[in-house]
């Protein structure tokens, strides 16, 4: 079938409509994934609301520093026996996580096992140091440096809330449902060590710890 010129033009006019909207998608995320540099730094602002959520993504396979580190959170209880509270010891809530995904493969045991991630506590953005070295006392500097330490502390209370519920979670399967008045957590990060050292025992420099603040118990459902 011989279309007319008029239909023609309008199919050339949308491929090239798609195609420039895919080279601007496909702009905005090579930007948004290079190191930092002035020109990411001047755009941060509409990046990240482009970006974010349904397009955002982390390549830090080929980074100079690929993220070499292990975490644990641990769970420690504050629970009702009889007329007194008892403080419970520090249990590993992560590494039988990853022994029952191990065991089964096709097990939820790797998506709670992520529900435990640092990166819901501490965001560790190269952002602010590429400011510091890029910076310039202006508008536009300033206003990336306030959004980002504001975008970090909103990061830092919603990571602290879902810390504290998975915390009680932990303890209800531990003491039963409702034994538990208070919880808190402590994230311990590991820096894992060269391939040919990984045979010895972490030392303590190579070890970060944060302890949460004790925070009320929260019935979680499903337990």
């Amino acid at each position: 079938m011989t279309r007319s010129r008029g239909e023609r033009f309008v199919l050339s006019l949308v491929a090239a409509l798609l195609l420039g909207l895919l080279g601007v998608h496909f702009a905005c995320t090579l930007l948004y994934l290079t190191p930092p540099n002035p020109i990411r730094i001047a755009l941060h602002a509409p990046l990240m609301r482009y970006m974010h959520p349904y397009f955002y993504q982390s390549w830090r396979l080929f980074a100079p520093d690929p993220g070499g580190t292990d975490s644990l959170l641990l769970v420690n209880c504050n629970v009702r026996e009889g007329s007194v509270m008892v403080e419970s010891d520090w249990f590993d809530i992560t590494t039988p996580l990853h022994e029952h995904r191990y065991r089964r493969r096709f097990s939820p045991a790797l998506l709670l096992a992520r529900a435990q991630e640092p990166r819901l506590l501490l965001r560790a953005d190269p952002m602010n140091e590429a400011i510091r070295r890029y910076g310039l006392p202006n508008p536009t500097i300033e206003a990336a440096r306030e959004a980002l330490a504001a975008e970090a502390r909103r990061q830092f209370e919603s990571g602290r809330a879902h810390a504290n519920r998975i915390a009680s979670a932990a303890c209800d399967r531990r003491f039963g449902v409702g034994r538990t008045a208070q919880v808190s957590a402590q994230l311990v990060l590991r820096k894992v060590p060269p391939f040919g050292m990984r045979e010895g025992a972490p030392t303590q420099e190579d070890t970060y710890t944060l302890e949460l603040p004790w925070a009320p118990y929260e019935v979680v459902d499903g337990y």
